[in-house]
């Protein structure tokens, strides 16, 4: 007969330290659990394309965390689109209850480009950023990431969108966010690598705070690529610290 409100169960040594803490809900004599679900997405051809379209949270989920199921088949690219907004917690100012982790196994770098059709992510709870790494040539446009979380405690890198860019990031607000991590922080991307391809263009940062016990920027914690249009209005915390980069 447990409720939201009170269903945090606890193992404690006979001391009193609780030493196990899991989120639960006894309900006739069974045990509920907050469990990330996933789905894949309906996908059609568009030429040479293969393009998948996310309407739910758990079809963001699966690609978030799960790219190398996104196949591109007998296509030549795969693109992937949002039809509405995402919202991963309970509501627009909730995040998702259960920390995700960006896939840096099989696929660590996203080969597949993004459009979020100027539709907005709300509550992503990531531990470092929506991607760990993007190929050169590979676009992320046309998206605002809102009301979200990207930290680690680990040192790693973090930011919103990719910790390594190598494509292009282009057209996209985060907003109301918290980014921490321990190398390198950024709001969009923690590394902008390569002079020739590592873009991010027309893109803001809006009173989202990064922190970084090392290097960290508002826009890009380091970057060695092109920064253009880009403007922040959150703060920055670090041994090494820009409004930018």
């Amino acid at each position: 007969g447990g409720t939201a409100a009170n269903r945090n169960l606890w193992t404690r040594r006979p001391d009193g330290y609780p030493v196990l803490k899991f989120d639960s809900l006894y309900k006739n004599d069974s045990a509920y659990f907050d469990m990330q679900q996933y789905a894949m997405p309906p996908s059609q051809a568009d030429g040479d394309t293969l393009v998948y379209t996310i309407s739910k949270a758990e079809e963001l989920a699966a690609f978030l965390e799960m790219p190398r199921y996104f196949e591109k088949y007998v296509y030549k690219k795969i693109r992937v689109n949002l039809a509405n907004d995402i919202v991963m917690g309970r509501d627009t100012t909730l995040l998702a209850t259960r920390q995700m982790s960006a896939d840096t196994g099989y696929t660590s770098c996203l080969k597949a480009d993004f459009d979020g059709k100027n539709h907005t992510i709300y509550g992503l709870n990531m531990s470092r950023a929506m991607f760990f790494c993007m190929d050169s040539g590979v676009v992320v446009q046309n998206l605002t990431i809102a009301n979200s979380r990207f930290e680690n405690d680990w040192g790693w890198s973090a930011a919103a969108v990719v910790v390594n860019n190598g494509g292009v990031v282009r057209n996209v607000t985060v907003r109301n966010s918290l980014v921490r991590g321990g190398y390198s922080a950024g709001g969009i991307v923690a590394s902008n690598y390569y002079s020739k391809s590592g873009l991010v263009l027309d893109s803001k940062n809006e009173n989202t705070t990064v922190i970084s016990s090392n290097i960290v920027g508002g826009i890009a914690g380091e970057s060695e690529g092109v920064l253009k249009n880009v403007r922040n209005s959150g703060r920055v915390y670090g041994r090494l610290a820009g409004g930018i980069v």
